[in-house]
């Protein structure tokens, strides 16, 4: 795996799933999803992101408010 030096990390009530399918079919590098910490039921899920290229975090960002 390439060096993933790019990363962002966020809250969500949504499923790393969501994500997971998004950055498989929107990223041209190498990319780490990462579940820091879940919760059971409606509460927030905190998950990071880890990027070959930086490219690929700003379109993340960008399209994040829409996945």
């Amino acid at each position: 795996m390439s060096d993933l030096r790019h990363g962002v990390s966020f809250k969500t009530p949504r499923s790393a799933s969501i994500f997971e399918n998004w950055l498989n079919e929107n990223c041209d590098g190498d990319v780490k999803l990462v579940v820091e910490d879940f919760s059971v039921g409606d509460s927030q899920n905190k998950l990071a992101v880890f990027f070959e290229k930086q490219v690929d975090l700003l379109a993340f960002k960008a399209a994040y408010s829409t996945i």
